[in-house]
């Protein structure tokens, strides 16, 4: 991969956009360019052969506005650079670094265990057991945030520092042989654990296949890794939420490693679930009778956009593919935005609040996607720019409507 690489100007551009410091006047207003902003260029891939969420082309069109000064994506630009700094001085994570489950993923269920702490009933849906060992969920939720951040902002800068970082935290995590995590589930709570934090890390690596930062055999090796755990993943199949990001792991391994199978897999499944998820009008038949209804509505269609943005690279709509009775993910959206907008309207349990993080960036995709305006209102009710947590991250910057 040819990368332009002009670091003087590039750190500069770095240090304005994390800290404001291109301007000492407080007032002023990022998105319009000084001139010494105007010269500064944003490095970028000039090709590259990733692309299971992200292309190079992608990468260039995204470095031109963010050179032009355009909003959001300066904004969301800087809040990336920002995060990924901090990942620099990240430590790596480990299975193996806590517990004595060896190199296997140990977790307790979060809503379970509350006889021991209080008498009462031991499983209690949306209310999470502060004494639950999550310690591996925690370290992979970590993983898959900090490799994603630092690889999206290493195509987006060309700077190795950031694939170096993102490669080390995968090295540990996936191939080190004292550190590594066996690529397979374990219990049952680890399927969704593992199903929503891996996609991320697989994402990265993704970014990185070209980078010259790996080791000998290093990446073939985590394309080995990514292929067993995917394919202890294809021996299971869920109700609910579950499935759908089931689906998103293995959709995002296949188009990582380039197996149609797997892909084809991925995406007859996606269909294949409609009739069980989405009913008629619009409403998600597993997650409605749920205490936090609304919350995992959200995150059960979370899932189900990040798999038909997989499909929709490869010239596959799952988008506004529908069932003979009209059953379909846009329906469903369509149905949820107004609710993103305005929670308190929601007709279901909804035990706590609403948050930004639950899943609220899918908006953000969907607009570009579908370009109807109740989505762009959604995103603006809740702010930019709008990170997906678990595997887009900084979606305004990646994946918000080009026009």
């Amino acid at each position: 991969m040819t990368l332009r690489r002009p670091f003087a100007a590039l750190i500069s551009l770095a240090a304005c956009l994390v800290a404001s410091a291109c301007d000492s006047s407080p007032t002023r207003d990022p998105a319009q360019a000084t001139p010494e902003l105007a010269a500064l260029r944003p490095a970028a891939p000039v090709d590259g052969s990733y692309g299971a969420l992200l292309s190079a082309d992608d990468v260039r069109d995204i470095a031109a506005r963010i050179e032009r000064r355009e909003e959001p994506w300066t904004t969301a630009f800087r809040a990336l650079l920002a995060r990924a700094d901090r990942a620099l001085d990240a430590k790596p994570e480990s299975v193996t670094f806590q517990g004595d489950s060896g190199h296997l993923f140990f977790t307790e269920p979060p809503y379970c265990g509350w006889s021991r702490r209080d008498g009462g009933p031991d499983c209690r849906d949306g209310q999470i057991n502060p004494d639950a060992d999550r310690g591996d969920y925690l370290a992979a939720n970590r993983l898959g945030q900090q490799t994603r951040h630092l690889a999206i902002a290493y195509v987006l800068t060309g700077e190795p520092r950031y694939a170096d970082k993102a490669v080390e935290l995968i090295r540990t995590w996936m191939l080190d042989s004292a550190t590594y995590m066996e690529p397979r589930l374990s219990n049952w709570q680890s399927w969704i654990e593992l199903y929503i934090t891996i996609p991320s890390a697989i994402y990265a690596v993704d970014l990185l296949r070209d980078a010259p930062n790996w080791r000998d055999g290093e990446l073939a090796a985590a394309m080995d890794w990514i292929r067993a755990f995917s394919g202890d993943a294809r021996k299971l199949s869920h109700e609910n939420n579950f499935e759908n990001w089931r689906l998103v792991l293995l959709s995002t391994a296949g188009a990582t490693l380039g197996d149609q199978g797997l892909l084809d897999e991925a995406f007859a499944r996606f269909r294949a679930i409609i009739p069980d998820q989405i009913d008629t009008d619009g409403t998600m038949i597993e997650e409605i009778g749920r205490t936090k209804s609304l919350s995992y509505s959200l995150y059960a269609l979370n899932a189900m956009m990040i798999t038909a943005e997989v499909a929709r690279r490869r010239g596959i709509d799952l988008y506004r593919w529908r069932t003979d009775d009209g059953r379909g993910l846009d329906m469903a959206m369509a149905y949820h935005a107004p609710y993103a907008i305005d929670p308190t309207n929601w007709p279901y349990p909804q035990m706590g609040p609403v948050r930004a993080s639950d899943n609220m960036a899918m908006f953000e995709l969907a607009y570009a996607v579908y370009g109807d305006p109740v989505y762009l209102r959604a995103v603006e009710a809740w702010g930019r720019p709008m990170d997906e947590i678990r595997v887009l991250g900084p979606t305004t910057l990646t994946h918000s409507r080009r026009e």
